[in-house]
């Protein structure tokens, strides 16, 4: 043959295809591109320049797995879509005299023409919108923007060919396997094989029906934060599996159902729209439950991202009243010792309140006396946190030896108590209000959905719950992993009881009362300043420490210091819930993207097949406006189902996805569920938008 004639062919090919072509190529050179962007944010050397910088790479690594393997999926649907499209034509070639091998040939030139594309396409792409994901990065951050000077990244570019260079050969091997196999007529007929009309899969039905059951039970009965972090992923695999059962099986026992309803069925628009919805739902059906499971984790990645960045600022106000917290103590090698003797804890009871707080205290305003900074604004607060099992009206400490304790088993029983005496908290909150004896207030953190009994039995004393508070003096946040609760007692005799009892339950292993200071400095001074007072803290405290050890030869153990500034933790959820919104709000587009596109897809392949079928009824004497609206009424009844079920599943995911986000110190629930219903009604209009759009193309093809 002429030289040149196969790759002439390729090129015609592709430009009288384009409407199947293009798409797949937008959707390589959108995927390319955002693959190299989240390679050169991971290897970008100004990252360290920033604060927060240090989270990147560990969250865009997360950001390049998705999409690496959401790219796997895309391109080989949008081949095999291609490929069934193409089949009668390439049998055509067949038929008239051509090789198998010559038609490899053209197809070969037809997957190395869009990769050229998808390549330069990808990397320009990605190149020109690097710098624009880098200014947004530093907003997030509230950093000055010191990124995308490296534009050009050898390492992203060389890692993200590599994946795609392996994706266009293994669609070609499949391509080339799928022409070596089918006979001629095979492919010419291709198009022509439909689905008989399927029975109802009862067994598939059912299995549905218990695995969503569960996913959907476990979503909506687990109770603490912990228990969350062990069953989540298992109910997400549940919820997957009973979607595509369910849009398997279910979708056609709805249908068939409806096919019953006499005064539903028999009307124009409907029989045409489900009579053809049965005959084809066995492909109808993955595809939709695809768009469900996409449309979900469009969802539940952008609320959640949003609600962890939007609640930062109140987060901090939770975790620092104060610019910085700190704490010094000493501790024994043994838990033997007087309660009032100054061989336990330091920071324990009276010798911790002399020795301990004093310790700190002279720590730091020395240490603010180096960099002439005057503090008088400092507030000192006890802390005792213990951990108990609820076993119906009582709280019982649990046995560290007993080798049988299941804490998968009782994840939803543990729970942490913080205590502190009616004195502390009125001084505290400014109250005045008194206790009688055995009288108690109580207190329960947002994460907890565990209700206690108006009379509790706290280890070995009997308690009567006569008030629930709205907030608590004590920090909680940190123990969000577990259901907490905050307790007022009466007196300080009980509070020292407390302490008492649960260390003889957990001996070593038991909590100390901690005092920790909290401090805010003179407007002006900067963040800078606040850390190298901080670094001189560890400093002097180490060293009083040291020097209290040496003067009493009875004390045998060691020492501890602590100092949390609040803008080190500003530094740190900036970095961290920053890094996460953004490629929360990054991985959401490419999800909506490959939404849409198969949704494209989908409609190219409903129009093709439906085209006969409407042109025959035209010629039986049904109008073109019946037709136009039995098509407005399939599509409809098509592709509102998925995001009807999507916001079923995100509204059952909400329980758990809260409790998740406690672990992350989500300040409020509120915050979560606004976000949430934001995104839903964001994202459905961007959905109704990509219906109206590619209906466009499918009214096109049946015309």
């Amino acid at each position: 043959m002429k030289k040149g004639y196969f790759l002439k062919l390729a090129f015609n090919n592709i430009a009288k295809n384009r409407r199947l072509y293009v798409p797949q190529m937008i959707t390589g050179i959108g995927l390319l591109s955002v693959m190299y962007i989240l390679f050169t944010l991971k290897y970008d050397d100004k990252l360290s320049e920033i604060k927060g910088g240090a989270y990147i790479p560990t969250v865009m690594s997360i950001g390049i797995a998705v999409v690496g393997i959401l790219s796997i999926v895309l391109m080989l649907y949008t081949n095999s879509f291609l490929m069934k499209q193409r089949k009668r034509e390439y049998g055509l070639y067949n038929v008239l005299g051509m090789g198998k091998k010559h038609i490899v040939r053209i197809m070969g030139f037809e997957n190395l023409a869009t990769a050229i594309v998808t390549f330069i396409g990808g990397y320009v792409t990605g190149m020109v919108f690097y710098k624009f994901c880098t200014l947004i990065i530093c907003k997030l951050f509230n950093v000055e923007n010191k990124l995308g000077q490296t534009v050009v990244d050898g390492r992203a570019i060389m890692y993200t060919g590599i994946i795609f260079a392996g994706i266009f050969i293994v669609n070609f091997i499949y391509n080339a396997i799928q022409i070596g196999v089918l006979k001629p007529v095979e492919l010419l007929h291709s198009n022509h094989f439909g689905e008989k009309e399927p029975k109802v899969k009862w067994l598939i039905f059912i299995t549905g029906l218990v695995t969503m059951g569960t996913g959907y039970y476990i979503a909506l009965s687990v109770k603490s934060p912990l228990k969350a972090l062990m069953l989540f992923f298992i109910a997400v695999i549940l919820v997957v599996l009973g979607t595509y059962f369910l849009f398997t099986a279910g979708s056609i026992a709805i249908l068939k159902a409806l096919k019953k309803n006499k005064r539903f069925y028999y009307h124009p628009k409907h029989m045409t729209a489900v009579s053809g919805l049965i005959y084809r739902m066995k492909q109808n059906a993955m595809g939709l439950a695809s768009i469900c499971i996409l449309s979900t984790c469009v969802l539940v990645m952008i609320s959640t991202t949003v609600s962890l960045y939007s609640g930062t600022e109140e987060t901090l106000n939770s975790l620092y009243p104060k610019d910085v917290k700190f704490s010094a103590g000493l501790y024994m090698d043994t838990d033997e010792g007087d309660i009032k003797g100054q061989n336990v804890n330091i920071n324990t009871l009276d010798c911790g309140k002399e020795v301990g707080v004093k310790l700190s205290q002279e720590a730091f305003h020395k240490a603010c006396e180096k960099y002439n900074v005057k503090v008088t604004d400092i507030d000192i607060r006890r802390q005792l946190i213990t951990a108990y099992v609820i076993e119906g009206k009582s709280l019982k400490g649990m046995n560290p030896n007993d080798v049988d304790y299941n804490y998968f088993d009782q994840a939803d029983k543990i729970c942490s108590v913080a205590y502190v005496t009616i004195d502390e908290y009125n001084e505290i909150m400014g109250t005045n209000y008194a206790l009688g004896e055995n009288e108690i207030y109580i207190y329960k953190n947002s994460a907890n959905s565990v209700k206690l009994s108006d009379e509790v039995k706290i280890e070995k004393r009997d308690y009567k719950i006569v008030r629930e508070l709205n907030e608590f003096p004590a920090d909680l946040t940190e123990y969000q992993f577990a259901t907490v609760f905050g307790i007022v007692l009466p007196n300080e005799e009980q509070y020292l009881e407390m302490y008492q009892s649960q260390k003889e339950i957990y001996g070593a292993n038991a909590s100390e009362i901690q005092y920790t200071i909290f401090a805010n400095f003179p407007e002006g001074i900067s963040d800078d300043t606040v850390n190298l007072i901080g670094k001189e803290y560890y400093s002097i405290a180490s060293s009083l420490a040291q020097e209290y050890i040496s003067t009493h030869g009875e004390f045998q153990g060691g020492y501890s210091t602590r100092w949390d500034s609040r803008a080190e933790m500003s530094e740190y959820m900036y970095g961290l819930y920053g890094s996460l919104f953004f490629l929360g709000i990054f991985l959401g587009i490419v999800f909506i993207f490959a939404t849409a596109l198969i949704i494209y897809y989908k409609q190219i392949s409903e129009g093709y097949e439906d085209r006969n079928r409407f042109q025959i009824m035209t010629k039986v004497g049904m109008s073109k406006k019946e037709i136009k609206g039995t098509i407005r009424s399939q599509i409809i009844l098509v592709f509102l189902f998925p995001l009807i079920v999507a916001g079923v599943h995100m509204t059952v995911a909400f329980p758990i996805l809260t409790k998740l986000l406690h672990v992350l110190f989500i300040p409020r629930d509120t915050i979560f569920l606004i976000c949430t219903i934001c995104s839903f009604v964001a994202f459905s209009l961007i959905y109704l938008a990509i219906y109206s759009i590619t209906a466009r193309t499918y009214y096109k093809i049946v015309r």
